[in-house]
């Protein structure tokens, strides 16, 4: 197996600086990769630019090296057409993939020469790149969240002539100076019990996600997926540094937090939280636990998709019959209120 250390994967990379750095759109957690991995170059003085399209980057330079962000871009959920028209494209001469979970999209595999470098981040998609692909190369190392050190990070003043910023840094100012920091740490005490665990009462938060990756079956209104707090193209912006600190506040107003969404996890590895991991759908939570956090105290996997008793005790406690009752209760005074105040509208206009 070609495991990469950090040492390692800079080596693969220097030779094609500069390169074009490709991040990914998404949500808090591909935040937390982008700044991993920028101060990984920064680290190793890897010089690059960021990657927009083969439109912008093709017509100046003939073909180029590109990196793209790690993360889960090559998998069946995520996979775009624009993806596989870029790994594809005879105008990358080199394309190097940080660590990434791939899988289910033997069509792309199945076009890629060695040219082409993949970095898987757990075994399962290791194994997947190795068995359906002879011709890319494959290669196992750490997520790039983890090459994240949070001391370095230093916010940015929030009192900057609007005049100066881009599109979505002014999007982001206006959730900053809106209190989307402080929303975030109510959501996440919201999502938490009071619940005895290793024989301490501590404060649980369930923080689960809600979409096409979610691999158990524990659903409920009271928990909180944080990750899709805020959205980001993942590009060098001014205010990335203040949403990840306000990330890292966020899951420090609990002590033990459970979650199914891998860069919470790592958020909370960080922090000094303590986590409990459930896996997704296609094992990427106990992959990486495996290959990366396996030897970290704070960090536990449920590798059978169950709580622990404690937790069990902690999830009911937050599932209460009279929370649900009065959340219920809220749901339908404020289904009604919306309704009467859409009928005052058209009468209003009449």
């Amino acid at each position: 197996m070609n495991e990469l250390s950090e040492q390692e994967m800079a080596g693969l990379l220097r030779p094609l600086c500069p390169f074009y750095y490709w991040p990914n759109y998404g949500n808090l957690g591909d935040l937390l990769i982008a700044e991993g991995t920028r101060q990984f170059f920064d680290r190793y003085g890897l010089q690059y630019r960021e990657f927009e399209s083969l439109g912008t980057a093709a017509p100046l330079e003939g073909r180029v090296s590109l990196v793209v962000a790690g993360g889960a871009r090559f998998t069946a959920n995520w996979c775009s057409a624009e993806a596989e028209e870029v790994m594809l494209s005879p105008i990358v001469e080199t394309a190097v993939v940080l660590p990434h979970s791939i899988n289910g999209v033997d069509g792309l595999m199945a076009g890629l020469g060695p040219d082409r470098h993949l970095i898987c981040r757990e075994q399962p998609s290791y194994d997947y790149c190795t068995s359906v692909n002879s011709g890319a190369r494959c290669y196992i190392a750490n997520d790039m969240a983890i090459a994240l050190d949070l001391e370095v990070l230093d916010s940015h003043p929030l009192d900057v002539p609007l005049e100066q910023l881009n599109e979505e840094e002014t999007s982001t100012l206006c959730l900053l100076k809106g209190g989307l920091p402080e929303r975030m740490k109510a959501s996440v005490r919201s999502a938490s019990v009071r619940s005895s665990v290793h024989g301490e009462e501590k404060r649980v938060a369930f923080l689960l996600r809600n979409d096409s990756e979610k691999g158990v079956s524990y659903c409920s209104p009271f928990t909180y997926d944080i990750s899709v707090a805020w959205n980001t193209s993942g590009r060098k912006m001014r205010y990335n540094a203040n949403m990840l600190l306000a990330f890292a506040d966020a899951v420090r107003q609990a002590d033990v937090v459970v979650t199914d969404r891998l860069h919470v996890a790592i958020m909370c590895w960080k922090t000094g939280v303590e986590v409990y991991m459930l896996d997704n759908s296609y094992r990427k939570l106990s992959g990486v636990y495996r290959k990366s956090l396996g030897n970290e105290p704070s960090v536990h996997l449920l590798a059978d998709g169950r709580f622990t008793p404690e937790l069990e005790r902690a999830w009911k406690r937050l599932n209460s019959p009279v929370r649900l009752l009065r959340w219920l209760v809220g749901k339908a005074r404020r289904k009604v209120a919306g309704k009467l105040k859409n009928l005052a509208n058209r009468l209003f206009r009449r």
